[in-house]
């Protein structure tokens, strides 16, 4: 996605630092770019070189989403003239 950045430190809703959180547990993370919408799922990379190959494997699918989702719609609007 477009939000990224390094992780320098994370805090728990009570301002505690903590290591790491499980799934559902609020947390403020410093460090971040831009703060990625609510309910978004997170990536952890601890090796860059990781990281960009999972942008690159996340910008293809990305674009096979894109193509599919407007073949659809062009196949829908078609159908709709027809009749």
């Amino acid at each position: 996605g477009s939000h990224f950045g390094h992780v320098k430190a994370m805090y728990n809703e009570k301002g505690n630092r903590i290591e790491e959180a499980g799934p559902s547990t609020p947390v403020l993370v410093l460090g971040l770019i831009t703060s990625p919408p609510l309910y978004a799922g997170v990536m952890v990379c601890n090796e860059l070189k990781r990281f960009f190959d999972e942008c690159e494997s996340w910008k293809k699918t990305q674009k096979t989403t894109s193509k599919k989702a407007v073949t659809k719609k062009a196949i829908t609007e078609e159908e709709d003239t027809e009749l």
